[in-house]
């Protein structure tokens, strides 16, 4: 099978899975927590979501396709993880609404950043025959995320500590960075 013999769609499937599994559930827990750690109502946290959906359509709608012209979807993955995880590990720690909002942003302009440099990467590594099935099954392994991550983000902030969906996904985005920037370039090399 196409998985077996070509690690970079390996890997790329487990991105497929392991972006939304911790973007969703921090993203999921973000109201629940601003409730809890800042006193936020649903007013307040609805300004913040008006604010990150024109933040993901500035970038998704005009940035994304230049930031990949020049830089590659591979880099443009990168950036979008390392600030997804710059955001997600300053978010607990944000005492300000200057930097809780900047926090919010970076991690959400980082997860603007991913998924389409994700979706062009799974496709450049595929047959045009085989795109098809293949981002059907990631788009499959991310409707698993959307299940299994905000579940998990829930019984982190209910168990261990509000915060920690946050730390967890800052985890993921490490690691995911991790296999970006050192396994995707190993197998791309291994591969020509």
């Amino acid at each position: 099978s196409v998985i077996r013999e070509n690690s970079v769609v390996a890997i790329l499937l487990g991105l497929s899975f392991l972006l939304p599994f911790g973007l969703l559930g921090a993203n999921t827990i973000l109201a629940l927590w601003l409730e809890r750690a800042w006193e936020w109502g649903a007013q307040q946290v609805g300004y913040l979501f008006v604010l990150v959906g024109v933040m993901a359509s500035i970038v998704q709608g005009g940035l994304i396709g230049p930031l990949v012209k020049r830089w590659g979807e591979r880099r443009v993955l990168l950036m979008g993880l390392g600030s997804a995880s710059l955001g997600l590990i300053a978010l607990p720690h944000t005492d300000q609404i200057l930097t809780l909002i900047l926090a919010v942003i970076t991690y959400n302009v980082g997860e603007s950043l991913c998924r389409p440099a994700l979706s062009g990467l799974l496709s450049q590594s595929v047959s045009g025959q085989q795109q098809g099935q293949f981002l059907g099954i990631a788009q499959s392994a991310g409707a698993l995320a959307a299940v299994t991550g905000p579940l998990a983000a829930g019984l982190l902030f209910e168990h261990i500590h509000p915060s920690a969906p946050f730390l967890m996904s800052a985890v993921l985005m490490v690691v995911q960075v991790i296999l970006v920037g050192g396994g995707l370039r190993r197998s791309a090399q291994l591969a020509t």
